[in-house]
């Protein structure tokens, strides 16, 4: 009789990539002819030298795994955990509106599910990413919404009713930048509540008038203002701004005036 032996010269492991949410946790394993195994990172893993561990990475990791046979070459796999990050997207804390005010709420990203509540305040719809409201009392909406992935989130946004208009619901920053880097560069009115800006003047601190715009929308920011004057790039420093504004409630004029920051 005879027998054929055959002498392994190395260890042999594989594993396979895998994809998480953020905050979850994965069943890793590792297959192949090996006696023991070495994990490296390991700071996200139940267990470095286990075939099974449990991994709990918080961004994306791959991870090096070394197999050991007494006798023989070792051999080194690699597997990703892939972490898709809890999505944003990017609800405001607090609206204000006047009462009767249709506004939208968000402007999800559209791949993703959307379950809004509660059903009430004229929202325009409970599983879309851009609802529209139209409330007459103080709410707090939340919304519960996943990646096609089913990466899940909540988020809420509380919506007060302002019956009457003062310069609060002019917004404007304190500081902007316009170096073109795509990052507030310009300069431009924002608000919830109000539905026409009549007159926006910008001036540099010796009173000379940088722009002027009329009888436009908040939060356009094609009226703001880029930071330039005759076509050309002016000095960092102190600039005043005024803006009046139609108050929706009782059609009275609004003022405010104030200075901020351009940076450079």
């Amino acid at each position: 009789d005879s027998m054929i032996v055959f002498v392994e010269t190395q260890a042999s492991i594989s594993g396979t990539d895998t994809t998480i949410c953020a905050g979850d946790a994965a069943q890793l394993e590792i297959i192949g002819l090996a006696q023991e195994v070495i994990w490296s990172p390991t700071e996200s893993l139940s267990d470095s030298s286990s075939f099974t561990p449990l991994a709990f990475p918080i961004e994306t990791t791959v991870y090096e795994i070394t197999g050991t046979l007494e006798g023989c070459l070792n051999d080194t796999a690699f597997i990703t955990v892939f972490v898709e990050q809890t999505p944003d997207i990017g609800l405001l804390p607090n609206l204000t509106v006047t009462p009767g005010q249709s506004i939208l709420l968000a402007d999800g990203p559209t791949e993703y599910t959307y379950q809004w509540s509660p059903d009430i305040g004229g929202i325009s719809c409970l599983g879309c990413p851009r609802p529209f409201i139209q409330p007459d009392t103080n709410t707090t909406y939340t919304v519960v919404y996943q990646t096609e992935l089913g990466c899940e989130n909540t988020a809420s946004i509380n919506v007060l009713i302002q019956n009457f208009c003062d310069e609060t619901l002019i917004d404007l920053p304190q500081a902007f930048s316009p170096n073109d880097d795509g990052l507030n560069d310009i300069y431009y009115v924002r608000s919830t509540a109000l539905e026409t800006i009549l007159e926006y003047r910008i001036y540099n601190q010796w009173g000379e008038e940088m722009i002027s715009r009329g009888n436009f929308s908040p939060n356009d920011i094609d009226t703001g203002w880029n930071g330039t004057f005759n076509g050309q790039p002016v000095n960092e420093g102190i600039y005043i701004y005024q803006v009046t504004a139609r108050c929706p409630v009782n059609g009275n004029v609004i003022l405010k005036k104030g200075n901020f920051m351009l940076i450079r």
